[in-house]
């Protein structure tokens, strides 16, 4: 399996009953145990943003650099700091994460997490978040 290779990406987020998918390209990496799968919002809230979401046998993290600047840490059974910024707000963000599972070995991968989110101390909610790629053959 290659180190680097493009895919088409399933973004599906729940939160407060309400559903939002988001496909887009993407790339996927691999470096030592971690997996890395990258790429550019499509939300206009997001507006030019980078998202990479690094997969490894501790923890996920998610790093959103552009309009939008932001870290996120999930590892089942704890709650850990984060940080989100705009040009327009920066606040302290928390993740107590219940669930992780991932299946990123081959060609196509499905990763998924379950956490309740915290900003400036405050519940925020709770989410469920779905990921799934599949490699796109170069002709």
């Amino acid at each position: 399996m290659p180190a680097k290779s493009a895919i088409m990406l399933t973004v599906e987020s729940r939160h407060s009953g309400e559903t939002y998918v988001q496909k887009v390209e993407g790339t996927l990496y691999r470096k030592e145990n971690a997996v890395y799968l990258r790429y550019a919002e499509t939300d206009e809230a997001m507006g030019n943003t980078m998202t990479t979401v690094r997969i490894d046998p501790q923890e996920l993290k998610i790093i959103r650099h552009g309009e939008v600047e932001s870290d996120q840490t999930f590892a089942v059974g704890r709650r850990l700091p984060g940080n989100y910024r705009t040009p327009f707000v920066s606040m302290q963000l928390e993740t107590h994460t219940q669930l992780i599972h991932a299946d990123v070995t081959g060609a196509t991968g499905t990763l998924q997490w379950n956490y309740d989110l915290y900003f400036d101390g405050d519940f925020s909610g709770d989410y469920k978040i779905k990921m799934s790629y599949q490699e796109v053959q170069s002709e």
